[in-house]
């Protein structure tokens, strides 16, 4: 594909946000994964290395910490954490790609806000946790799903519009 750094959507077909049980250091561990579509002809590449330039850009809670890529189809070395932000450097081409990144959030960061920066198709929030809540965004609740042995109630939402919010309140550590 012929490559751009011009000004082209960068489209959010899903975004899943799988939120862990408290650990003994009483943080959770947070697993985002975008679908990222580039909906065009041409690979976006970066148009500087500010996130000004970043080929996509997303915000992280406050409080974020102990950030990772996971796997998926952006290499680690093309994904930047700072300032509240993730960054992608990397080339997207035309099609779907999968961005998964991990995070450790404190228990008392909750209720967790999460802003929806762009129209997204599937919006889906996991918890590992009997009680509490997840509401805004068209979420609503599902049958509860296993991954790898661990139960999970699932919140699912379609076509969640620009700036809604979903909020996830979780109970407060013992």
């Amino acid at each position: 594909y012929d490559t751009t750094s011009a000004r082209i959507p960068i489209g959010v077909r899903g975004h899943h946000v799988v939120v862990s049980s408290v650990d003994a250091n009483a943080t959770r561990s947070v697993t985002e994964v975008y679908e990222l579509a580039n909906d065009t002809s041409v690979t976006k590449i970066p148009s500087g290395s500010t996130h000004s330039g970043a080929v996509w850009v997303g915000h992280l809670p406050e409080g974020a910490s102990g950030f990772r890529v996971s796997q998926g189809d952006l290499p680690a070395s093309g994904v930047a954490f700072s300032d509240s932000r993730v960054a992608v450097f990397a080339p997207i081409a035309p099609g779907i790609a999968q961005l998964s990144y991990t995070y450790n959030l404190p228990a008392n960061a909750f209720p967790l806000r999460i802003p929806i920066e762009s129209p997204t198709q599937i919006f889906e929030v996991l918890v590992e946790e009997e009680k509490g809540s997840v509401v805004g965004a068209k979420l609503r609740e599902q049958d509860p799903v296993v991954l790898e042995r661990r139960s999970f109630r699932r919140f699912l939402a379609d076509d969640v519009p620009l700036n809604s919010v979903a909020v996830i309140d979780l109970p407060p550590v013992g």
